[in-house]
């Protein structure tokens, strides 16, 4: 009985001692359960890198070929290139339940946005929806949960009137064109007027080619929106050709 009660014990006394708790990114331990030092200077260090001004690929001074062509939205940012400790917080948080990871995460998102003179002014915070089976699989959409604690933290409404109508084939392995035609007509939105003559920021974790943000504002924006901008936990790496496809 004492061999199973230990693991619980000690998971209680964590709670009840803080200074044990580790950083939430990396699990360096004594954090009290904040970022460390070291994940702090990482994202401090990628916020000062060269990017694409408009969709915040890392390593472009001017538009990346991507961002040649005007789009729906306005700006996107990440907090982080999707690689090293962004990619294993997301893997964490998306795959193995540990949603408890979002609040962090969306403290860095907050950051980002207070930082990004383009959401200046926003209105809305809108997330990205899911399909019904990922939501099966995974239980919670985890560009909502991220949604919610964003706007926390910015004081402003949140509201999920995206959704999706159908499902599609996996993103991961299309180009942005195909992205493009895979989600053409799979998103909808409900109650209009809530966006109507607002500037929204929408939610997601990744922005790869950009091919969902970009189908997801121009919803927005044909339903009256004034402005839609984008902030993703983490921003796709690499060189990159006119259609947001990775250059081999």
């Amino acid at each position: 009985m004492g061999r199973l009660l230990r693991p619980v014990i000690k998971e209680i006394g964590r709670w009840l001692f803080p200074e044990e708790l580790p950083c939430p990114f990396c699990g360096t331990v004594g954090m009290k359960w904040h970022p460390c030092p070291t994940c702090r200077r990482q994202y401090k260090l990628m916020r000062q890198q060269q990017h694409c001004p408009r969709c915040g690929r890392l390593g472009y001074q001017g538009l990346c070929p991507a961002c040649q062509s005007k789009g729906y939205f306005q700006v996107a940012r990440g907090t982080g290139p999707y690689g090293g400790i962004w990619q294993k917080v997301l893997y964490e948080f998306k795959y193995q339940g540990r949603r408890s990871l979002g609040w962090h995460m969306a403290h860095w998102l907050a950051e980002t946005v207070l930082a990004e003179p383009g959401f200046k002014g926003s209105q809305l915070v809108v997330p990205v929806p899911v399909g019904p089976q990922k939501i099966l699989e995974r239980k919670f959409n985890q560009s909502a949960v991220l949604a919610e604690h964003l706007a926390w933290f910015l004081h402003l409404p949140v509201e999920e009137v995206l959704v999706r109508t159908r499902d599609t084939r996996p993103q991961s392995k299309l180009g942005r064109v195909a992205r493009l035609y895979n989600l053409r007509d799979a998103f909808s939105l409900i109650n209009p007027d809530v966006v109507r003559e607002r500037k929204i920021i929408l939610v997601d974790d990744v922005l790869t080619t950009g091919a969902t943000a970009e189908e997801c504002s121009r919803i927005l924006l044909a339903a009256g929106a004034r402005e839609v901008n984008v902030i993703t936990w983490a921003t796709g790496q690499g060189e990159v050709d006119e259609n947001g496809t990775k250059k081999l």
